[in-house]
């Protein structure tokens, strides 16, 4: 399916996605129920998981979840009364791929982010998106002329590029170093610049990217989270291990960086699992405690029947003392990390912002809707 967000003649029209912050309570939590049709080898301890975390999360908030129909029946026992549960029979990977980068418009609409390659030598951006991604939120494509055209160009044609960012709401942006399609300093200067305005952010961090066996390579999922503004998790891996070289430079990287008001960022090391599972074929699996998920002051974290897990838990509870931190047991979701590439927080819509609504009213050349109307 082909798509396009762009009226007649507006191609340079640059919509901004606004990031929650970290710690702000979703709207709506949506959730995927995992199935052997999928490729789960494990989809009853999968399922236990998704709705052990669903049921958590349904204590302060309204939890949606999707099953194939053939799963419908399961999936709304174990999940409960608490819980909706609807047929769905989309791809996972309308999840994975754009997790966990919701954000709303100006208006108050719920986004998920992702960005299309150019479709032409001039540098106009096609969009191709597949349709179950409409059932999660309207895409934001970014495209246009010139510098936005360049910037374009110098992003890697690759999936899940929505995965490859993480934000706090308040002007920071850790990006993954596997956007660039170069080295090219100019290159990551005008992708910065767009992800800066596209994002109205102050600011971006480039590391190295995600685990190295990753089916979606250079996903900063269980890699980099932000806990709230200006506090970042990084994980961290034991010597020896593959990974450890990229995530330590993450975390020397972050470690150095100014938040807008000139302070350091709060950098919170959170280590893998102690011993890291390994699919069938022995490929590492990107299981980490930071595929986590929060809505307000409550987080559903990862456990894996690891050493760590008590580990994990203590430093995030020394980090965000008055959340209330429960841990679910996601060994057989170990393939997709944890939670985070499972469900989707919709966000509320925030409070209208002068400077934004502005900003985009100029892009657009009309009016841009308040929240509610």
């Amino acid at each position: 399916m082909s798509d396009s967000i762009f009226p007649p003649g507006a191609i340079d029209l640059h919509p901004v996605c606004l990031l929650p912050s970290p710690d702000r309570p979703a709207a709506i939590w949506l959730a995927v129920w995992p199935s052997a049709v999928d490729g789960f080898t494990d989809p009853r301890d999968a399922g236990l998981a998704i709705a052990e975390a669903a049921r958590l999360l349904a204590r302060d908030t309204s939890v949606a979840v999707v099953a194939r129909p053939g799963d419908l029946a399961d999936a709304s026992m174990r999940c409960g009364a608490g819980v909706r549960v609807s047929s769905w029979g989309g791809s996972l990977r309308c999840f994975a791929d754009r997790l966990p980068m919701m954000g709303h418009g100006p208006d108050g609409r719920p986004l998920a982010l992702d960005w299309a390659p150019p479709s032409d030598a001039a540098g106009g951006a096609a969009i191709d998106h597949d349709p179950d991604c409409d059932i999660t939120a309207r895409l934001l494509g970014l495209g246009g002329h010139g510098e936005a055209a360049a910037a374009m160009r110098a992003l890697a044609p690759v999936a899940g590029r929505a995965q490859m960012i993480a934000g706090d709401g308040h002007g920071m942006v850790v990006a993954s170093e596997a956007l660039l399609a170069t080295a090219d300093p100019d290159a990551r200067s005008a992708v910065a610049d767009l992800l800066c305005r596209s994002l109205d952010a102050e600011r971006v961090i480039w590391v190295p990217g995600g685990f190295s066996e990753d089916d979606w390579p250079g996903s900063l999922d269980g890699v980099v989270r932000f806990l709230a503004p200006g506090v970042v998790a990084v994980a961290t891996a034991i010597d020896g291990d593959p990974d450890q070289p990229a995530l330590h430079e993450t975390r020397l990287r972050l470690e150095v960086t100014t938040q807008p008001d000139g302070r350091l960022l709060t950098v919170v090391p959170v280590p893998l699992p102690r011993k890291r599972p390994r699919s069938e074929d022995g490929r590492l699996l990107p299981a980490s405690y930071l595929s986590l998920l929060r809505d307000g002051r409550r987080l559903v974290v990862p456990a894996f029947d690891d050493g760590n897990d008590d580990v994990a838990l203590r430093l995030l509870s020394r980090a965000l003392p008055a959340a209330a931190i429960e841990q679910v047991s996601c060994r057989a979701l170990a393939g997709y990390g944890g939670l985070a590439r499972l469900a989707v927080a919709l966000p509320q819509a925030p409070a209208p912002n002068a400077a934004t609504i502005a900003a985009a009213m100029t892009a657009s050349g009309g009016p841009v809707p308040q929240p509610g109307a």
